[in-house]
């Protein structure tokens, strides 16, 4: 899945889920990749053929319920913001921005993102939109 596709799922989500934090971790390059390693859909989770069956297998943060673990996608050094409210019925309940610093301001606005599912949603789109540029 391309950054502008993960994006696009991600503002039609209704709700946190697994399987976009494992696309999510695909597209930042976090996810185990290369030979021997294996993807579990149910279980949205990442085992390698070396593992014992001792060995919990590796499974992507939680981007999409965390504000924590959506926070880790924003690139460093840029100032992002986490909102919540409606001044309209029909607009999304969380907003997002990821701003680039200018002159110890706040400088231009880099990636945004609206969601009605959850605040870590608005704010993994603003970083992957951040990402883009």
């Amino acid at each position: 899945m391309t950054l502008p596709e993960l994006i696009a799922a991600l503002e039609a989500a209704t709700e946190p889920s697994r399987e976009l934090d494992a696309e999510i971790a695909i597209a930042v390059r976090l996810a185990p990749e290369g030979p021997g390693w294996w993807r579990s859909k149910p279980t949205w989770t990442w085992k390698h053929a070396s593992h014992g069956p001792n060995v919990e297998p590796w499974a992507a943060p939680n981007y999409t319920a965390s504000l924590d673990a959506a926070l880790t996608l924003v690139p460093g050094g840029l100032f992002w913001g986490v909102s919540a409210g409606k001044l309209t019925p029909r607009e999304p309940l969380y907003g997002a921005s990821i701003l680039a610093p200018k002159d110890n301001a706040l400088g231009d606005v880099l990636g945004e993102g609206e969601s009605s599912a959850s605040a870590a949603i608005a704010l993994c789109i603003a970083a992957l939109r951040a990402r883009l540029t």
